[in-house]
């Protein structure tokens, strides 16, 4: 996998005090990289371009909405 341009965040990221936002890369042979902002030198998930066209396809669509605003949600328990 060649590597080409930068990590990329959504201009929808708010930064919040745990930090919460993933990153995502595409490689030279297309190949998408997600990872923990807050851990960059963690491993990506990797996804091929068909199964993140897919994802995208749902977000889109509405499958993963929540049905609330989920930036108001107090994580303060979620695990580190």
């Amino acid at each position: 996998m060649s590597m080409q341009g930068e990590w990329r965040r959504s201009t929808f990221h708010r930064p919040t005090r745990l930090g919460d936002c993933v990153e995502v890369y595409q490689y030279g042979d297309g190949v998408i990289g997600v990872r923990d902002a807050r851990y960059p030198t963690d491993l990506a998930k990797l996804f091929s371009p068909e199964a993140w066209q897919a994802f995208i396809a749902g977000v889109r669509a509405g499958e993963f909405d929540f049905g609330e605003d989920v930036t108001s949600i107090d994580r303060t328990d979620a695990p580190q």
